[in-house]
């Protein structure tokens, strides 16, 4: 009477060979639940409530033993508690100080403070530096360039800067309201509804339009109300300057004021520099000073654009053992950077791969893993050389991945490699692909989640996984087995096995399955219609000490397919088949 178990699942799903010729421990189907460092089938950790955000915040990011969201024009409050203490930053686009955040393109501290990359709800985009500054004090010699904040007046994420020396009065001033520093009237422009511009030569007036227009070939004599071309502009406001004993100052934000900032999508912190894509070049700032991007022969840029083979255009970055990685949407460059800028080297590039995911690239241990427009891939390093090369370390869920990066162009990737769990995620949509794996126990092992929403950021604090979903953080939680309190379904299913005997007659009989928990299961057991199926069959626990449980087909190859939605946890180890041989077909 030949047995045969099934018990090793280290290889997760993987799609590239068909259905009835794939090894046995790799599945077609894994839903809501990983591959552990035993080889077993383990329910994913649910998702407990920690902390309700008060609504006007975007992203999340861990550090100073919490967490840190951003906002715009509005300041939520939240609140905290015993587990979980979240700060709110105002990070104002200083061209229009009324607009609201829309994502967080990327965050990171540097230096013990906060740089965070921002997209506003008009589309700009704006990098900040979250230094604090200290409180004004009376009676205080400033010289130009100093920065204070208000003590018991001001507006949040707004200093004033000195432009004028000299020594502060005794009383604190009334600091004006926050004001927008648009860009310069241009001739024959496009503007939007709403938008602002101050005249050429003039820094303090602002004007808005009333509707969508072009403007004209020479510059308005302005006026509230005056016609420009199609457009008609409103007087909107004026800048304030502060006059303090005979100090003057300027309200400023903390948007980064040096021109050569390319206030782009992508950036990165690596090592004493901030780096960030700007078209066809990679700029950087200067060492130890991420507001300083101009100073010769310390800030500058790498001329990605002409080392490309393909497109010139660098769309995201990455950290590869030390080294800037830059994504183009063909290919990937590999620089040895160092504070000093002569010293910067391009030492590989990789063709025929690349990302316009950026916030999916992370480092993962010794390697990097990103999203491409084909699925999953990383860079690696080969073994006993210094090369490098794209791995395909995602095709085994290539036909998963394409058609919803390809339904969703613009999608918030958000990803993490959460070391507790051993895990590379990456959310696309409502949908968490994990990259389960072990050195040691040879686990390389795909499944997905499905999430009751969106992610819009992922963080650990400790050894815990934190997931930002709208407006509520929760702990993925490996003690708790719903979505705060929603049952979710665990579901998968193993290739079809013909026993190592394919084309074999052989009548399945029975199977023992060893379960923590319950689900419910049955058998496929012909691959030319998948539609064929044996009835449900509800199992708890260890069958092995009980009957066998029974599956009656007479077939060349069976499939075995479980699905478990209970509140409580769930793991497969094992499925052992009892058969007869009966003869060729």
């Amino acid at each position: 009477m030949p047995v045969i178990t099934l018990d090793r699942f280290e290889l997760g799903i993987d799609l590239r060979k068909g259905d009835s010729v794939s090894d046995a421990n790799r599945l077609r189907d894994l839903r809501n639940a990983y591959i552990t460092a035993g080889w077993a089938i383990q329910k994913r950790p649910g998702l407990r409530r920690v902390l309700d955000l008060s609504q006007g915040s975007v992203g999340m990011l861990s550090f100073d033993n919490g967490m840190h969201t951003f906002s715009g024009s509005s300041n939520p409050l939240h609140a905290s508690n015993d587990e979980l203490e979240v700060t709110n930053h105002v990070v104002l686009n200083p061209d229009n100080v009324s607009l609201d955040v829309e994502r967080i393109l990327y965050s990171d501290v540097f230096n013990g403070i906060i740089y965070v990359v921002v997209r506003y709800d008009d589309g700009s985009i704006k990098h900040h530096y979250l230094d604090d500054h200290p409180d004004w004090r009376p009676g205080t010699n400033y010289e130009e360039g100093d920065v204070v904040s208000g003590v018991s007046n001001g507006d949040p994420g707004v200093y004033y800067r000195c432009i004028d020396a000299g020594t502060s009065g005794g009383a604190e001033p009334t600091w004006p309201d926050i004001f927008s520093r648009p860009p310069a009237w241009e001739p024959n422009k496009a503007y939007d509804p709403d938008a602002l511009v101050k005249p050429t030569g003039n820094a303090t007036s602002i004007y808005t339009t009333t509707a969508a227009g072009t403007s004209g070939a020479t510059e308005p004599v302005w006026a509230d109300g005056v016609t420009d071309n199609d457009i008609t502009w409103d007087f909107h406001g004026s800048g304030t300057e502060i006059s303090d004993g005979t100090v003057v100052w300027e309200p400023i934000t903390t948007a980064i004021d040096d021109p050569n900032c390319p206030h782009s999508e992508s950036a990165i912190v690596l090592g004493s520099k901030v780096y960030a894509i700007d078209g066809e070049v990679t700029r950087f700032s200067a060492t130890e000073d991420p507001t300083d991007w101009t100073t010769e022969d310390d800030a500058g840029f790498l001329p990605t654009g002409t080392r490309a083979p393909g497109s010139p255009t660098a769309l995201a970055l990455g950290d590869f053992q030390g080294n800037l990685v830059v994504f183009m949407d063909d290919s990937v460059q590999v620089w040895a950077v160092d504070p000093d800028p002569q010293r910067d080297t391009l030492t590989q590039i990789i063709g025929n791969v690349g990302t316009h995911y950026p916030k999916s690239v992370n480092k993962v241990g010794d390697d990097l893993y990103f999203l491409s427009d084909v699925g999953f891939r990383s860079v690696a390093q080969q073994k006993f050389t210094t090369n490098l090369e794209d791995v395909d370390v995602g095709t085994a869920i290539d036909p998963l991945v394409r058609p919803i990066i390809k339904d969703l162009p613009d999608i918030d990737v958000q990803s993490i490699y959460y070391a507790g769990g051993g895990q590379y995620a990456c959310a696309v949509g409502e949908t968490m692909f994990v990259y389960s794996f072990s050195r040691t126990s040879k686990v390389s092992a795909w499944s997905y989640y499905e999430l009751p929403n969106g992610v819009e950021a992922l963080e650990t604090l400790g050894a815990k996984l934190y997931v930002r979903i709208d407006d509520v953080i929760y702990h993925a939680d490996d003690d708790y087995y719903t979505d705060d309190g929603d049952i979710f379904t665990v579901s998968g299913r193993m290739a079809y096995q013909s026993f190592k005997k394919p084309g074999v007659m052989k009548q399945v009989y029975g199977c023992d399955v060893v379960f923590e928990g319950e689900a419910i299961t049955r058998h496929k057991y012909d691959a030319r219609s998948p539609d064929e199926n044996t009835p449900w069959v509800r199992l708890e626990g260890d069958s092995r000490p009980g009957p066998l449980v029974p599956v009656e087909v007479m077939t060349t190859e069976v499939a075995f397919e479980f699905e478990n939605k209970t509140d409580q946890d769930f793991r497969l180890d094992s499925v052992a088949y009892h058969y007869h041989e009966l003869d060729t077909i």
